[in-house]
């Protein structure tokens, strides 16, 4: 009995130094995260083209603030296009979404 007794004390002390020095890793690690310089990055100007494709079923009461949501960023709209495809609605999703 009093072997088993050593041999579990020896494995929880060695388990908790295992996670003792897991933590201080990690915290070091964080610490760098606070110390590194940040890069500033010169500004760009907006050049890439995409297409934004809104699958739709029965979104008549969110499909309105969504788009406008799209149209507001900050992207020129001439570089961006917005595609609703509704897809079996039984609602005014569509009517909506021409809107």
């Amino acid at each position: 009995m009093n072997g088993w007794k050593i041999t579990w004390d020896l494995v929880m002390i060695l388990s908790q130094a295992f996670l003792i020095v897991f933590g201080a890793w990690f915290a070091c690690i964080g610490l760098f995260l606070f110390i590194r310089k940040k890069k500033a990055y010169p500004a760009k100007i907006a050049s890439t083209r995409f297409a934004i494709l809104v699958a739709a079923r029965n979104e008549e009461t969110v499909i309105g603030g969504l788009l406008d949501s799209l149209k507001a960023q900050d992207y020129p709209d001439e570089l961006y296009d917005v595609y609703v495809a509704p897809n079996n609605c039984t609602d005014h999703t569509e009517e909506t979404a021409r809107a």
